[in-house]
């Protein structure tokens, strides 16, 4: 059997897809709904205060039916740092021109959050 430098790419892609499904999973739930807010911005990115903004809409509706509660600014800055050193998500710009940007639109959070549909519910 010849294995062509396709096949080589194609299995890189595929285990870094998987290894990056496996962090997020590792993750706990206020991680999740903070990716799935970069996730679901446009072409998978949103602008730091975009991100707060879209979390402060949506934070009742999230955790209503959880013994959690929402996140301060402060540890949602920690969570995207976190959500940066696992690979999930890039950012570029600084302070307030700060940007999130996830890794790989496919690999979503393991929850039942759309964050489109509280959005635009909102």
């Amino acid at each position: 059997m010849l294995i062509r430098s396709e096949d080589i790419v194609d299995g890189i892609d595929a285990a870094e897809k998987r290894i990056r499904r496996q962090k997020l999973r590792s993750l706990g739930y206020h991680h999740h709904v903070l990716y799935e807010v970069v996730r679901s911005g446009s072409e998978g990115s949103r602008s730091s205060s975009e991100i707060h903004e879209q979390y402060e809409e949506i934070v009742d509706d999230v955790y209503q039916s959880r013994d959690q509660t929402g996140v301060s600014r402060r540890r949602r800055r920690d969570i995207l740092d976190k959500l940066e050193e696992y690979h999930l998500i890039e950012a570029t710009g600084q302070n307030r021109w700060r940007r999130y940007q996830v890794c790989d639109l496919s690999v979503e959070a393991p929850v039942d959050i759309d964050v489109g549909r509280l959005l635009a519910s909102t």
